[in-house]
């Protein structure tokens, strides 16, 4: 092993935390679009359940179901990555949950094409998928945060 430079900083972690925090994004990403294919699936039963309406009104209950679990949907993903990254220092732990949680809304925004494209059964397709996704990158992440 090589010897550390004079100017490096001495408390600067040694471990390689560059898998863990890869399969913690993954993490978050795969929950979060779970929770947003399955918030699409109850704005689609709310939708087929209302009244025709020439105005649509975002106080209705799929109004507040969409903007609700979507946000809801991003939180959560962030917060799996945040604790999926526990031994990470902080300030990298905020940051890759926060980006995380942004790239989650990007991944709701991209389930409206499923929704349109493959309807109820595209979203539970979806959701299925992303699930299964996030249950293998969650073994990962036990793995890796074991020394695996």
């Amino acid at each position: 092993m090589a010897e550390r430079p004079e100017h490096f900083n001495p408390e600067a972690p040694t471990e390689d935390y560059v898998p863990l925090a890869a399969a913690s994004i993954g993490l978050g990403l795969a929950v979060g679009a779970t929770i947003a294919a399955v918030v699409l699936l109850g704005v689609r039963a709310l939708v087929a359940q209302a009244p025709p309406t020439d105005q649509p009104d975002p106080t209705q209950p799929a109004g507040l179901l969409l903007v609700f679990g979507t946000l809801s949907a991003c939180a959560i993903a962030g917060l799996s990555c945040w604790t999926a990254l526990a031994p990470v220092p902080l300030y990298r732990r905020g940051g890759l949950s926060m980006v995380t949680a942004f790239a989650t809304f990007v991944l709701a925004l991209l389930m409206a094409p499923v929704n349109e494209l493959g309807g109820p059964i595209g979203l539970a397709a979806a959701a299925l998928l992303t699930g299964t996704a996030a249950w293998a990158l969650g073994r990962r992440v036990a793995r890796l945060r074991q020394g695996g």
